[in-house]
């Protein structure tokens, strides 16, 4: 099963997930519709670890307003090619912050993995973050620290899931 293949699969439970984070959940249940977004971003994930950019606020998700016509899914893909350099398969909604008229989308790398650089505009740092590295950051780190709880559910979804794979279980069903 090519990584693409594998990745569909797993998007799914990534979702689920990130619904059932512990702390404060910020992020509507997946499903939920965002009845006319204005902004989308990116929850890529690539060797367990997630990719985020710092921008004037602080280290957030790859995420920006969408273009007249654009999807959320096309907007999340150009923000993170804009933001952190990095190509992107777009998944599923995972989270959706309705105050906000926000559609986050799981999405992952295709092929080898990437290394993100910032665009020095909007951003001025992009990196793979571990799980053990997010948790130790402040809330004043954060632009959005009250989606710490469904970012580290994504992730851990995402170990739980290719550690399934790993193990000869197969993707979730």
């Amino acid at each position: 099963m090519t990584r693409y293949a594998v990745a569909m699969r797993i998007l799914p439970l990534l979702a689920l997930t990130a619904c059932f984070a512990s702390g404060p959940r910020p992020c509507e249940p997946p499903g939920t519709q965002v009845t006319a977004p204005q902004a989308a971003g990116c929850l890529a994930i690539e060797d367990g670890r997630l990719l985020m950019v710092r921008d004037s606020a602080g280290w957030t998700i790859p995420a920006g307003r969408m273009k007249d016509g654009e999807s959320s899914s096309d907007a999340a893909k150009r923000e993170t090619r804009e933001e952190a350099g990095v190509e992107v398969t777009v998944g599923p909604p995972v989270c959706a912050v309705l105050a906000n008229h926000f559609v986050a989308h799981a999405c992952f790398v295709p092929g080898a993995p990437q290394q993100p650089q910032a665009d020095g505009v909007e951003t001025s740092a992009a990196r793979w973050v571990s799980r053990e590295e997010l948790e130790a950051m402040s809330p004043a780190e954060l632009r959005f620290p009250e989606q710490r709880a469904t970012w580290l559910g994504v992730m851990e979804g995402a170990n739980r899931a290719m550690e399934r794979l790993q193990r000869g279980e197969g993707p979730p069903e």
